[in-house]
């Protein structure tokens, strides 16, 4: 099972990050252009490569093109795409002047997604079986009943209401109905007044993951509802979205209202997420039952550590690593240097890693996998390069 991580921020977030796009990543790429950032050739990229990393680029973030239209054409993966686009805006960040890079923090650049455009959510509806595209043709027609939407497309009217509000959320679609079932306002209406545990945790079995997501979307601030992974990280404790199973069965035991429900994705693996939430209220009492729990006391040390390099006070969290939000794998900048990491060449990454490396490397304890600061990218790359020299091992 894996937690539905972070859904009462899905919708803000994805909106904050299509905003940051258009007054961040955009304005950023037009300023460096104008100094000339784009001229500089990085000292470990051929011309060739670096012209395909800025039409790459320049293409995703000037156009609706996603990264799968890209990878059809460069005949690549849709990862390498997104790979060659960072590399891309980190060469372009780096060769910007000070003042540029202050303005601009590369932070902000790497977390700001692209909106997707109205084809790439029509084609990912299309995709998962065309459930919103039937209710956006109804809407469009001038349908604005519930009941009448589902009998029309033979849609369930549960589901129906959820295609309505990712019409609303995503899609920005004034649709004009309702999207809520009485009954469900009336459990929420009781669930705010009730005070006893044991029905509190009845209502909660009761209530749809829907209703409790869009709670959490619409009210925001004042929603009843936390979820149990925000609330665990931000006591301190550091976990991936699979261990949260653990903090919810501490909270059971100690007779802690939780809302567990768990999702089917569309798809050919038929994946179970697992999504619990606490109601706000009971936060404090939550973290504290968290914190006694001896049980839970190991994720209370953070798993990531300094593999190699300089050392760092600021050690990230699997979070960071996990989203790369900032930090990006190791393995990837040898596949783009062209070398391979063991396989034939038997290389190790102690043989390169020496004492001098000037960027941190990390790695979370039970991973082989090693992840650096996008930020110094450049000034990792030209060390290798020195190292793979010394080393007599050509790249590609």
């Amino acid at each position: 099972m894996i937690e539905y991580a972070s859904m009462e921020r899905e919708n803000a977030v994805l909106k904050q990050e299509a905003s940051k796009h258009a007054t961040i990543v955009i304005p950023f790429l037009r300023e460096a252009i104008q100094e000339g950032a784009h001229r500089i050739k990085p000292k470990n990229l051929s011309e060739d490569r670096w012209v395909r990393q800025r039409n790459i680029s320049g293409i995703y973030n000037g156009s609706p093109a996603t990264y799968q239209d890209l990878a059809d054409v460069y005949l690549r993966t849709k990862e390498r795409m997104r790979q060659l686009n960072v590399a891309c805006l980190s060469n372009l960040w780096n060769n910007s002047s000070p003042e540029l890079q202050e303005r601009y923090a590369f932070n902000e650049i790497l977390t700001a997604r692209k909106p997707l455009s109205q084809r790439s959510k029509e084609k990912h509806s299309k995709n998962q079986g065309g459930k919103s595209l039937k209710v956006k043709e109804q809407v469009e027609s001038g349908v604005r009943d519930v009941g009448e939407i589902s009998k029309n497309t033979g849609i369930p009217e549960e589901e129906t209401r959820r295609s309505i509000a990712l019409l609303v959320e995503k899609w920005g679609i004034d649709t004009n109905i309702s999207r809520d079932h009485p009954s469900h306002k009336k459990f929420l209406q009781q669930l705010a007044k009730e005070t006893d545990d044991k029905k509190i945790q009845e209502l909660l079995d009761q209530l749809p993951c829907s209703v409790i997501r869009r709670d959490m979307m619409v009210e925001k601030e004042a929603s009843q509802f936390l979820a149990l992974l925000n609330l665990v990280r931000e006591a301190g404790f550091h976990l991936r979205s699979k261990d949260s199973h653990f903090f919810a069965t501490s909270l059971r035991k100690a007779k802690v209202p939780v809302a567990r429900k768990d999702i089917v994705a569309n798809g050919t693996r038929q994946q179970v997420f697992t999504y619990y939430t606490v109601l706000l209220r009971h936060k404090d009492r939550a973290v504290r039952v968290l914190k006694e729990d001896q049980c839970l006391q190991r994720f209370l040390v953070n798993p990531v550590t300094l593999a190699y390099g300089k050392e760092d006070r600021h050690i990230p969290t699997t979070t960071k690593l996990e989203r790369k939000d900032g930090y990006e794998s190791l393995g990837r900048l040898f596949i783009d240097l062209g070398v391979k990491n063991g396989g034939v060449l038997k290389l190790r990454y102690p043989d390169i890693f020496t004492p001098d490396c000037p960027v941190p490397i990390y790695r979370m304890c039970d991973r082989s996998s090693c992840y650096y600061p996008v930020a110094q990218e450049n000034e990792l790359r030209s060390f290798i390069t020195e190292k793979l020299s010394f080393l007599k091992i050509d790249i590609m």
